[in-house]
């Protein structure tokens, strides 16, 4: 609900809009404004994921500009902020083509397409990211980057993990069933390779949470 809250307040502020050249705002003011949404817009994807409700504001409406590259950052931060937001669209644009209202009315070829392409999206950005992280490593055999702390890193893998379980969940589901399907056999592999990816992803998110400390200071995200 706050963080609902902290999302609506953002928007009646006009954060998630980019400022017009004409408004001579200070670039440093837009650089504080565009990372305060763009964090944000991160809780909310990842409140949204993990209780399955829609997002707080949609993707169609921010015009506010993202980072659209991870090198120069500035600070452990700005790295950590950047993988998060990117890693948060791709939860996003999963969400909106299979777990919208819209999308649970799409056929089983057009969800099988859309796993599959979204998968794919994830494997370019993990590539991209490769020099400063490579989240096929099992975190616990993890070398420590230089740009992140460990709790960054955590957090992540976690998130990492939240976005595949959002993209192949949905061939998972009791109701998803394609054995009466003329076209059963194309399906088949898409399906268990779905399977195979929540599996593995489960093991290593369960062996993982041996690295997370809790205490007082520690987020509930």
């Amino acid at each position: 609900m706050l963080a609902s809250n902290a999302v609506r307040l953002a928007i009646s502020k006009g954060l998630h809009r980019q400022p017009a050249s004409t408004w001579n705002r200070p670039q440093h003011e837009t650089r504080k404004r565009s990372k305060l949404f763009w964090i944000l817009y991160t809780l909310d994807r990842q409140i949204a994921s993990r209780s399955g409700r829609p997002p707080a504001i949609d993707d169609d409406d921010i015009s506010c500009d993202a980072p659209e590259t991870l090198l120069p950052a500035d600070s452990s931060s700005d790295t950590f902020c950047t993988i998060c937001i990117k890693l948060s669209q791709i939860q996003s644009r999963a969400y909106k083509r299979l777990s919208s209202a819209r999308a649970l009315r799409q056929s089983a070829e057009e969800l099988i397409r859309a796993v599959a392409e979204l998968h794919e999206e994830v494997i370019l950005f993990k590539r991209t990211i490769n020099h400063i992280i490579d989240l096929d490593e099992q975190l616990d055999e993890m070398p420590m980057p230089r740009m992140m702390t460990m709790f960054q890193l955590i957090m992540v893998y976690f998130l990492y993990y939240s976005v595949l379980f959002d993209i192949h969940t949905p061939l998972m589901l009791p109701w998803f069933h394609l054995t009466g399907s003329k076209r059963f056999d194309t399906f088949h592999p898409q399906v268990q390779n779905s399977c195979a990816i929540i599996a593995r992803t489960a093991r290593v998110a369960i062996l993982g949470c041996r690295l997370v400390q809790l205490d007082a200071n520690t987020p509930v995200l």
